[in-house]
């Protein structure tokens, strides 16, 4: 069986691959660096660079911010690329601006809000081995651990992984540790 890599380099197939599946549900993102391997004909595109800020005279500030991620002192520091927020204009030299509007419209248009907007946490669950409750599978977990520490305050770590675990599972996160 061979690998298939979705790059650039083989839209061409993996388009042709994928799109049987999601017929006209099917979108792909134009960057300023994948744009040349794309005509500007396709018509199932928007534009999706990267953004990590939306003005240019922002770049000094997420430069020094990239600084401090990294440790680093500016000089030092690679230039991060100016991936801010880009105009129309701007954006038209990369793809059909009219194509881009209408891909977004649709694909807002398309899109469920009532998940996103009923105030109910969607997060995934997972089974666990021994068919129980995820906060009691994650409790007895903890406190296998917590058997196996030597010379510690026992029921001063309990407390503190009985509430560790109460704000996990509060925030809805359980079935993800």
């Amino acid at each position: 069986m061979s690998n298939f890599s979705p790059s650039v380099e083989n839209y061409v197939h993996f388009k042709e691959k994928i799109e049987d599946r999601f017929k006209t549900n099917l979108f792909f993102g134009i960057t300023k660096t994948n744009s040349v391997w794309i005509s500007k004909n396709v018509q199932n595109v928007v534009f999706a660079n990267e953004i990590n800020f939306l003005n240019e005279e922002d770049f000094f500030v997420q430069k020094v911010l990239k600084a401090i991620k990294d440790g680093t002192t500016l000089s030092e520091t690679n230039n991060p690329e100016k991936n801010y927020y880009y105009d129309s204009e701007r954006v038209s030299k990369y793809i059909n601006l009219e194509v881009h509007n209408q891909n977004i419209t649709l694909i807002t248009n398309n899109t469920n809000t009532d998940v996103i907007n009923s105030g109910v946490d969607h997060f995934l669950t997972y089974p666990n081995s021994k068919n129980i409750p995820s906060k009691n599978y994650l409790q007895n977990l903890c406190e296998t651990a917590l058997d196996n520490l030597t010379n510690i305050d026992r029921q001063e770590y309990l407390n503190r992984l009985n509430y560790e675990v109460e704000v996990i599972a509060s925030m809805g996160f359980i079935d993800y540790f």
